[in-house]
């Protein structure tokens, strides 16, 4: 569980490892059936992209995390149930006490209550666990069957640490997927009492873990909320629909949603550097599958996911592997988990555990599930090869000072991923650097339709445009940088400059004056990204020529230049 499996090698060494235990059944597991049109269907979608080796990875991630579905379903018993819930007992204590460590640093520091323990740098996937923890905790000491008096006063504490981690953490998602998952689990029972007893109880720990936060960083419950911070998860929902709507059959392929999201960006914040935001996720699991596999992908989700929905058991053991997968399905509808591997096991080993088999049983022949083994095997071992090929060639063009040796590395990187628009953009200023105007002009273009809200790229059009001696173009696109990105150092002077060669000396004057006065306001900020840095670069060298430029020339000098 440390780091989610986040090492996209070490995932696919662990995919691997399962698909060479399909080597040695006897054929493949009933519970894939139902999983292998969505496969197809996302291959598709991937194949068919305008970045198909993007999609490789996600693609062996998600087949290694079904296959393990899949054999789970077919081969646990009782006894590997009994060993998930305690194990995921072990696992949610180690992982939660991790996260209140991380959070004591983190405010001795003055950095925030950041938890996120073992799998960093969010508190989400820390929160997730505590979730599928409570939750399941919360269906085993409410069922008559549950496990013994002494295990069942442990089992109270533990929900207890769990839910005031989750509040301390201020995980709304996590509390409110606990919350409907104990809600969801009396409609299934329909037992009153109970139901208020894990009411009372939920509310309590709730209380206690707001009442501790207010006490240890004097905070308000508005703090709890975290109506501090700005609340981004709508406008990154309304950017994935419509991103989704961009390609509504297919999708843009598996591992995409990076470019997708930089098509539709939204302004991030207030002021300064407004489309700084970048996003590889939709934080909500069926928007990503949307855009990625387009809207019949994730129908082929949803109508899988449902046929192998748990049905109601008689044990504790299945009914708190339904109530953790309930909770952990209704978090999943506002963040981003299951591209953590390790994740993507709990979840669905909480749904394996939750609809036992009545027996074991194997489709196809022996030969046919080898070969689909191997398959699946050369999909792992290949998975990561483009990546790492793709950033060796960015690397060496980072290293490299030759201009020709850079631009061909980042030719041969683009070849791999043609969406990258920050390649793109760095292949322009090298065939800037080597003179080559039209190229660069070319490679903007293109990283323009990449990233069209990057205020940026518009301003690099514009310096290309003003070295060609094309004036109305560069003023034009200096004022679209400036529509994007009003406080851009380097856009003012441009644009300023092309007013002076136009002739409008005093509107020239005032957007100079703009630009210094954006300064002077600019250095006292903290800039944290690097798109913000370029906006707040300052080239005196160019402001001063600007400036002579809209200086009013001496008649004398003029008369001494009429002298023969």
């Amino acid at each position: 569980m440390a780091g989610g499996l986040r090492d996209p090698v070490i995932a696919s060494i662990v995919s691997s490892g399962l698909w060479i235990i399909l080597l040695f059944c006897p054929g493949i597991p009933s519970a894939a059936l139902p999983w292998i049109p969505w496969l197809a269907w996302a291959a598709v979608s991937a194949l068919s992209s305008e970045q198909p080796w993007k999609g490789l990875y996600p693609l062996a991630r998600w087949s290694g995390v079904l296959l393990f579905f899949a054999l789970a379903r077919g081969l646990w018993e009782e006894r590997e149930r009994r060993w998930w819930f305690w194990g995921l007992c072990a696992a949610g204590a180690v992982l939660g006490l991790s996260g209140l460590y991380t959070g004591w640093e983190n405010l001795k520091r003055g950095g925030g209550e950041n938890m996120y323990g073992l799998i960093p740098p969010y508190y989400n996937y820390t929160a997730f666990v505590e979730a599928a923890l409570a939750a399941s905790l919360i269906a085993a000491l409410a069922h008559p069957r549950g496990p013994k008096k002494g295990r069942r006063l442990a089992g109270f504490a533990l929900l207890g640490l769990m839910l005031l981690l989750i509040t301390l953490s201020r995980s709304r998602g996590a509390l409110l997927a606990v919350a409907a998952s104990a809600a969801l689990l009396w409609l299934r029972r329909w037992d009153w009492r109970r139901l208020a007893a894990g009411l009372t109880a939920f509310a309590a720990a709730v209380a206690l873990g707001t009442g501790l936060m207010m006490i240890l960083q004097g905070a308000s419950p508005a703090y709890l909320l975290k109506l501090d911070r700005v609340f981004t998860r709508p406008q990154l929902w309304v950017s994935a629909i419509s991103a989704a709507g961009d390609h509504p059959w297919l999708g843009e392929g598996l591992g995409n949603f990076g470019a997708a999201f930089l098509r539709h960006n939204f302004p991030y914040g207030s002021g300064f550097a407004r489309y700084q935001l970048v996003s590889h996720h939709a934080h909500s699991e069926p928007l990503q599958l949307a855009v990625e596999t387009g809207w019949i992908g994730l129908f082929l989700f949803l109508a899988a996911l449902y046929y192998s929905r748990p049905k109601p058991a008689s044990g504790y053991l299945s009914e708190s592997a339904w109530a953790a997968w309930a909770a952990m399905s209704l978090q999943c509808l506002v963040d981003n988990m299951l591209h953590l591997p390790a994740l993507a096991f709990l979840y669905f080993a909480a749904l394996a555990c939750a609809r036992p088999e009545p027996g074991r049983t194997w489709l196809g022949r022996p030969f046919w599930s080898k070969a689909v083994a191997l398959s699946g095997l050369s999909l792992c071992l290949a998975s990561t090869l483009p990546e790492r090929l793709a950033g060796r060639h960015l690397d060496r063009a980072a290293k490299e000072f030759d201009p020709g040796a850079k631009a061909e590395h980042l030719s041969r990187a683009l070849e791999i991923f043609p969406l990258d628009a920050g390649a793109r953009e760095d292949l322009s200023r090298v065939y800037l650097s080597l003179d080559r105007l039209d190229l660069a002009l070319s490679e903007i273009g293109k990283a323009i339709s990449l990233s069209p809200t990057n205020a940026v790229l518009r301003c690099l059009r514009a310096d290309v445009l003003r070295l060609l001696e094309r004036g109305p173009e560069s003023l034009e696109a200096a004022e679209q940088a400036l529509t994007l990105e009003p406080y851009y150092l380097r856009a003012r002077l441009l644009k300023a400059e092309a007013l002076a060669r136009s002739g409008e000396r005093q509107a020239a004057i005032a957007e100079s004056s703009r630009a210094l006065g954006y300064r002077s306001e600019i250095e006292a900020l903290t800039l944290a990204s690097g798109y913000a840095r370029a906006l707040a670069d300052w080239d005196e060298g160019f402001y001063e020529s600007v400036k002579r430029l809209t200086e009013p020339r001496r008649q004398g000098f003029r008369r001494r230049l009429r002298k023969p």
